[in-house]
């Protein structure tokens, strides 16, 4: 691991970190985790969809969720 140079830019730190975190697959992690989590509440509520409505579900639960973490980061 190289150590971080203190005479880059601001711009040149945010897109290196960002590439690390690409390469760790930290946005498929997230994904999985909220994957987990709502196929566990689906069993733990004995809820049954359809295909179409499960992706469909996941999709909106995930956004809000991630919508309200994003709002949580501004304030803070």
């Amino acid at each position: 691991m190289e150590p971080f140079n203190y005479g880059s830019s601001y711009e040149e730190f945010m897109v290196r970190m960002r590439k690390r975190l690409r390469d760790q697959n930290v946005s498929e992690d997230i994904l999985a985790l909220l994957k987990s989590g709502f196929e566990k509440a689906l069993n733990e509520q004995n809820v049954v969809l359809s295909r179409q409505e499960r992706v469909r579900s996941f999709h909106t639960l995930s956004k809000e969720i991630l919508a309200e973490l994003t709002n949580q980061l501004d304030v803070s």
